[in-house]
């Protein structure tokens, strides 16, 4: 109770491109490993993501909702003063002023 919660946003289209051109081959490289031990780990990471996707972490209109629908329900369940919506390139000045720290600059 009473923490600060910071959530991190970019536009969705920028998120699933960084999304499907990193985790998604390694993943998919992964679980055809000749290693055993690799493809049990990747099979964690696939299982996982398959789990928040709803079984389908390549479909690019479902793992869009699902990134937005998860963004929204942590706007809606999270009280305004505990939370901080933060835009990437935004700078430090809404990131300081959430945690009441003066923005130094570099020397």
């Amino acid at each position: 109770p009473g923490a600060k919660i910071i959530l991190t946003v970019r536009a969705a289209s920028d998120w699933l491109e960084s999304f499907s051109s990193t985790i998604v081959p390694v993943v998919k490289k992964g679980l055809q490993s000749d290693s055993a031990d690799r493809r049990r780990k990747i099979g964690m990471t696939h299982e996982l993501l398959s789990m928040v996707f709803n079984g389908d972490y390549e479909n690019r209109e479902n793992v869009i909702n699902t990134f937005n629908k998860h963004n929204k329900s942590i706007i809606d369940s999270i009280p305004e003063n505990e939370l901080l919506v933060f835009e990437l390139g935004a700078g430090w000045g809404p990131l300081c002023g959430f945690l009441n720290v003066a923005v130094r600059r570099a020397l």
